[in-house]
């Protein structure tokens, strides 16, 4: 096969590469991108772009369902080995995800790649995809070669993908399927492994490919000690519908199946908690309506992100420093305690907040925190907020203040 090396290292210059293990949705790695004169940030399911002084979500990749799993992975229930008649895999399965973990700039989009960790109750997918800033539309690809591993770095041309693939376990990694190269008329998929063994880490085997498999792309096809791989191809249906419609429209189309199967799966969710928790201004206490749903509010400390990427604690002094940082304690067996803050609009507006934790407060406005198993709805149903003159980092500072708030909080718990 020739490749253009020279047309490999343009696209290669324009990369972020993930270097280290993902383990979980709830902590996911940030990469920064710029598309002509915009820039983006994308990190976990979700793109964000900067306006004036912030950064706001454009748009968001699907989170996994456990149907989207069996979907994509259906031998995984195999791992399990749980009694279907007595046990639900929903409540088997620890975690199920699919997060950002490498992205490069290419043909005006925001291409990415996904990963995940396999391991202790813990499952995932991988596969491609894009953001289009022309059209905010996203696109998928959950090519056969690429499903059962990471992404741990790629390269996009106008003919080829060219995919490094990687798997994580929970004692152990290994470079999954190798570097797949994908044809993107034909989606027909080829690979080249390191030689020796395909192990990169393993507690109790000193072997590595490490040296091998730790390089740029440019370089590991330039390296003619690797070997061809057999992988899986896509079935003669979905290659045929390919050829009819293209690669773009078979990833927009992947994408609205994804988040079809998503929204189905959250259509039938139940009820399990539902709380109103009110913060008046004077005392800067929290009352709690209901008791269902756990929470702890403190303040006159919370901790953010700079824009270095240096997290520190602000010291304030205000009644309620401006920001009310609360944790939600939700039943053990869906998800770990979460912690959230609200914050008034304007209030230390140079800082870059993760905006799944930390929101500007709008009345009527709601987020929402997702997972394979639960979807938690936080909505600012009423507020009010004040200014005053008060000491931040020991300096004098107008701020705003909450004098009032009354934030729902739901959780739902999915019944696939």
């Amino acid at each position: 096969m020739k490749v253009n090396i020279f047309t490999l290292f343009v696209f290669f210059a324009t990369c972020h590469f993930w270097v280290t293990p993902l383990y979980s949705q709830d902590q996911p790695e940030s990469y920064s991108v710029t598309v002509a004169k915009d820039s983006f940030i994308v990190s976990g399911y979700r793109v964000l772009t900067k306006t004036v002084n912030q950064w706001e979500i454009v748009n968001n990749f699907t989170v996994p369902t456990v149907s989207l799993l069996l979907k994509y992975r259906p031998h995984v229930r195999s791992h399990f080995g749980f009694d279907e008649e007595k046990d639900r895999f929903i409540d088997v399965v620890e975690d199920v995800s699919s997060t950002i973990s490498a992205v490069c700039e290419a043909d005006g989009r925001v291409w990415v790649g996904f990963g995940f960790y396999e391991g202790e109750g813990w499952e995932g997918y991988g596969g491609i995809g894009f953001y289009d800033p022309m059209t905010n539309t996203i696109g998928v690809l959950r090519h056969p070669a690429l499903i059962d591993y990471s992404v741990k770095s790629m390269v996009v041309t106008d003919t080829m993908l060219y995919i490094q693939t990687a798997g994580h376990y929970e004692l152990s990694s290994t470079v999954g399927n190798g570097l797949v190269i994908i044809n993107r008329k034909t989606l027909f998929a080829t690979a080249i492994i390191p030689p020796g063994t395909s192990t990169l880490w393993d507690k109790d085997d000193p072997a590595s490919a490490d040296s091998f498999y730790n390089k740029s792309i440019p370089e590991i096809i330039n390296d003619r000690r690797f070997t061809e791989n057999n992988v899986a191809q896509y079935p003669a249906p979905i290659v045929a519908s390919f050829e009819t419609i293209g690669l773009d429209s078979l990833m927009v189309r992947t994408a609205f199946e994804e988040r079809t199967m998503r929204e189905r799966a959250v259509s039938s969710a139940k009820l399990l908690r539902k709380d109103m928790l009110t913060l008046p201004g004077q005392d800067g206490g929290l009352m709690v309506r209901g008791g269902q749903i756990g929470v702890e509010l403190w303040g006159g400390s919370f901790f953010m992100r700079d824009p270095g990427g240096e997290v520190r604690s602000i010291q304030s002094e205000c009644p309620i420093d401006g920001v009310a940082s609360f944790i939600i304690d939700v039943p053990e067996s869906y998800t770990p305690s979460e912690n959230y803050c609200i914050r008034p609009a304007n209030v230390y507006p140079d800082l870059i907040y993760d905006e799944g934790r930390c929101v500007v407060v709008e009345e009527g406005k709601s987020w929402i925190r997702e997972t394979h198993r639960i979807r938690l709805l936080i909505c600012i149903d009423k507020l009010d907020t004040q200014t005053k003159s008060c000491l931040i980092n020991g300096r004098p500072m107008e701020s705003q203040y909450f004098s009032f708030v009354i934030v729902r909080v739901e959780l739902w718990g999915l019944q696939e």
